[in-house]
């Protein structure tokens, strides 16, 4: 399976795969999403969805400056999803686009990395896990300093108790 695990930095994956990923929504964490993607092996940021075009532009001169591969500008969603050559996208658009959009990726067959928060209600979340195990999907929810070994460490020790009985 292609996907980024434990964390978005993260590729998981034969050494001869590349993954293209489509960025939806790149102003702020977006970029900043984009940079970190396009600087992993075998990982190509492919294609910038964003309905402004300031903002598809800044990402795609960034993108082609750090890799030298100019990533194609889309402003649909639905046109970046009907693309066969994408393997995933990653989710960074206003978070009312999180839930929605996952669904609607999973259903074009693409394994999603989305931001915090994955959605508004219970009820969207449970749509996007019927439709990441109705197509087989890898979906990953980025949660910023989770998996942080600082922050694991810490945990650890609350767990073992290291301040009491929390």
């Amino acid at each position: 399976g292609i996907f980024l695990a434990p964390n978005v930095f993260s590729f998981v994956g034969s050494p001869n795969e590349k993954v293209v990923i489509g960025m939806m929504g790149t102003n702020s964490r977006g970029f900043f999403l984009a940079k970190m993607l396009s600087k992993l092996p075998n990982v190509e940021v492919g294609f910038i969805c964003d309905v402004d075009d300031t903002v598809t532009a800044k990402t795609i001169a960034m993108i082609e400056k750090e890799t030298g591969k100019k990533p194609q500008g889309i402003k649909d969603i639905r046109v970046l999803l009907e693309r066969k050559d994408v393997d995933a996208i990653a989710i960074a658009a206003p978070d009312h686009w999180h839930a929605p959009a996952t669904i609607l990726a999973c259903d074009a067959g693409k394994h999603v990395y989305v931001e915090k928060p994955c959605s508004h209600n219970i009820r969207e979340g449970r749509l996007m896990l019927e439709a990441a195990r109705r197509h087989k999907r890898v979906v990953q929810v980025g949660t910023q300093s989770r998996s942080a070994e600082h922050i694991t460490k810490a945990i650890e020790l609350l767990r073992g108790g290291a301040i009491g009985d929390v």
